[in-house]
C-alpha cells in the first residue's frame, strides 16, 4: 500500500515532535480499527481492514527503519523534557497526578456527555477510575456518540504513550465473547472489561438448570459487578423503595442486592421444583422488574450497549410468555411507553422524574400483565407534562 512520500522520513526522525504526533495518530487509527474488527468480526469490510492493519503494523514496526522518536509528552507549561511525571514508571505515576485528567475533562466539557451525567461528576482520583468511569459513560450513550467518544479517548491515550490492551480486562458471564472496552498498557496501565461465554457466574448467583435461565444468571452476575464498580447507578425497585430513584449506596445498595438475589433464586428454584406456570410467570415478571429497575439518571439510550442489554433481558420475558401460552397458560403482557396520560391506569404507582420528554414515559421498569385472569399493574418513570427539558 503506497503511503504519502513524507510519511517514511518523518516517522524515521528521532528529534521531532511532528514525528511523534504522526506516530501517535497512526497508533490511534490502528487502535480504533482493531476495536472495530473485534466488535464486528463478520463485517463485509473485515478482509480489507485486516490488510490495512497489517500495513499499519509494518509502518509502525518499532524494530524497523521507521522506529520513530521516543520523546516524552510535554504538558502545558512544562519546558523540561525529563524528570516530570512523564518520566516516572507506571507504578510511580499512580501516586502522582493522573495522566488521564485531560480525557475526563474533555469528556465532561462536552455538553452532550454533561447532559448524560445529570449534574454528577466523574471521578478524577486515579487513571483507573477515570478510564473506567469514562468508558462506562460511553456504554450508556447513544451508539454514534459512544463511537465518537471512544475514538477521541483512544487518540488521546496514544498521545500519552499508552496502547490498547485487550488482555488487561475483567470478565463478565454474558454468554458471548466481546470486548466491552479495552484496558491500557504502556505509560497508562488500567483495566478494561469484556464478556465471555466461559466466564463463571458470580458465586452469589446459583447456576440455573437450562439455557434460557443461563442468560439471566449471567446478566444478574453482570449487574452485581456494575453495582460494585459504578457509582452512577441508581435503582427504582418498588419492593425496596417506592418513593424515588435513590443512588445505590449504604442501606439502599444492600437491600437492592438482597432483593435481586432473592428474586433470581425464586425464578431458578421455580423451574426446578415444577411450580405452576402462573407462579413461574409471576416470578419472571418480578425478576424482570428488578433488572430493569437498575437505572442511570437519565436512563441509558436504547441504542447504547446498556440499552441493548436491557432489551435482550426483556426479550426473555416475552419469550417466557410465548412458552407459557403454548403450554395453555393465559398470559398477556404490555410494555408501557409513550404518553403517560394514556397508560397511567395501567401503572398507578409510577414515579415522576426530571428528565425525558414532558408528559411521556422515560423508562418502563415493570410491564403490565394479566396472568390467568389476575391483573398485575406496571410501573414507569415519567416526566410531568408541565416541565420543560
Amino acid at each position: 500500500m503506497p503511503w504519502p512520500d513524507p510519511v517514511g522520513p518523518l516517522l524515521a526522525r528521532s528529534d521531532s515532535r511532528a514525528s511523534q504526533a504522526l506516530r501517535w495518530g497512526l497508533r490511534g487509527l490502528r487502535a480504533t480499527l482493531q476495536a472495530a474488527l473485534e466488535e464486528v468480526p463478520g463485517d463485509p469490510g473485515c478482509t480489507d481492514l485486516r490488510g490495512l492493519l497489517a500495513e499499519l503494523d509494518r509502518l509502525l514496526e518499532p524494530a524497523g527503519p521507521l522506529s520513530g522518536p521516543s520523546l516524552p509528552l510535554a504538558e502545558p507549561g512544562d519546558s523540561s523534557s525529563s524528570g516530570g511525571p512523564e518520566a516516572l514508571p507506571p507504578s510511580t505515576q499512580q501516586t502522582a497526578t493522573p495522566r488521564l485528567l485531560p480525557l475526563v475533562r474533555a469528556i465532561t466539557a462536552d455538553p452532550r456527555f454533561r447532559e448524560m451525567l445529570h449534574g454528577k461528576a466523574l471521578r478524577e482520583s486515579s487513571d483507573e477510575e477515570i478510564w473506567n468511569d469514562v468508558q462506562r459513560l460511553f456504554l450508556r450513550a447513544p451508539a454514534d456518540l459512544a463511537a465518537e467518544g471512544r475514538l477521541r479517548a483512544m487518540l488521546l491515550v496514544t498521545q500519552l504513550g499508552a496502547e490498547m490492551d485487550l488482555g488487561r480486562t475483567e470478565t463478565l458471564p454474558l454468554g458471548h465473547d466481546e470486548v466491552i472496552y479495552p484496558g491500557l498498557a504502556g505509560s497508562v496501565q488500567v483495566t478494561g472489561l469484556r464478556s465471555a461465554l466461559s466466564a463463571p457466574l458470580d458465586p452469589r448467583v446459583s447456576a440455573p438448570p437450562d439455557g434460557d435461565l443461563r442468560f439471566l444468571a449471567g446478566v444478574t452476575s453482570a449487574y452485581l459487578w456494575f453495582i460494585e464498580h459504578d457509582p452512577n447507578l441508581r435503582h427504582c425497585l418498588r419492593s425496596v423503595f417506592r418513593f424515588g430513584v435513590p443512588p445505590l449506596t449504604g442501606d439502599q445498595r444492600n437491600r437492592y442486592l438482597s432483593e435481586l438475589l432473592r428474586l433470581w433464586e425464586r425464578v431458578r428454584t421455580g423451574s426446578l421444583d415444577g411450580h405452576g406456570m402462573k407462579d413461574q410467570m409471576k416470578a419472571r415478571l418480578d425478576l424482570d422488574e428488578a433488572l430493569h429497575s437498575l437505572v442511570y439518571q437519565p436512563p441509558a439510550d436504547p441504542t447504547s450497549w446498556w440499552g441493548r442489554l436491557q432489551a435482550q433481558v426483556r426479550d426473555t420475558l416475552f419469550q417466557a410468555r410465548d412458552r407459557a401460552v403454548r403450554a395453555g397458560c393465559q398470559v398477556h403482557l404490555q410494555l408501557l411507553g409513550g404518553s403517560f396520560a394514556d397508560i397511567n391506569r395501567l401503572a398507578p404507582d409510577s414515579l415522576q422524574v426530571d428528565y425525558g420528554i414532558p408528559g411521556e414515559v422515560a423508562v418502563c421498569p415493570r410491564v403490565w400483565a394479566r396472568i390467568e385472569g389476575e391483573e398485575l399493574k406496571g410501573r414507569v418513570l415519567y416526566r410531568p407534562p408541565g416541565e420543560e427539558p
